[in-house]
């Protein structure tokens, strides 16, 4: 699994932010989830879907997102996108 963001992927308070994660090499098809990785999270699916839009981004969603994909066979841990949330 990849993304093709730059690290730490920045983006101005108020606009919005679009992560993707890509599958390289999954059979059968798979389904990507999008988590908040951070201490004391519940680890709750924010997302299903390649694409994860956060619209109208606040400062207080900085951090690490990780989108992880799972099939029949088992669950890969995918990319880790580390969102700076910039001051207006």
């Amino acid at each position: 699994m990849r993304s093709s963001l730059s690290r730490p992927y920045r983006v101005r308070e108020g606009e919005t932010a679009i992560l993707e994660c890509t599958v390289t090499d999954a059979n059968p098809n798979t389904n990507i989830t999008w988590r908040w990785v951070k201490i004391n999270s519940t680890n709750d699916v924010l997302h299903t879907g390649r694409t994860y839009t956060i619209p109208d981004i606040k400062r207080d969603r900085s951090g690490s997102y990780g989108c992880r994909a799972t099939n029949k066979v088992g669950t890969s841990e995918g990319a880790v996108i580390d969102i700076d949330v910039l001051c207006m």
